[in-house]
């Protein structure tokens, strides 16, 4: 997940089984975390990203989604916060998956 805001943002994910801790990025930072996908270890990541007072919480990773069922949406999921969204990049043919701030 890169950081592309211009402003520091703190980044939570987690798992049922493995929580990754919370990371505060800087403008330009990333953080990265590797995972073999198993569908017999189904396990969905999410993520809580806060930005000023924004907050949204999203699967980072779900297998069916992304790997399983004949889908190979993201082999090396990418999340790029910017002010207006957060946007997951999809690999050809799979679109990108937005998420936008919600408006407080």
């Amino acid at each position: 997940m890169g950081n592309g805001s211009g402003e520091q943002i703190s980044v939570h994910c987690k798992s049922q089984k493995d929580d990754l801790g919370t990371h505060i990025l800087r403008p330009k930072e990333s953080i990265q975390w590797r995972f073999p996908p198993s569908k017999f270890l189904y396990t969905p990541f999410n993520c809580n990203v806060t930005w000023g007072q924004h907050s949204v919480s999203f699967d980072a990773y779900d297998f069916w989604r992304d790997s399983g069922s004949n889908t190979n949406r993201c082999m090396q999921c990418v999340w790029s916060v910017s002010k207006d969204s957060i946007v997951g990049e999809g690999l050809w043919p799979y679109p990108d998956l937005i998420i936008k701030w919600p408006k407080n």
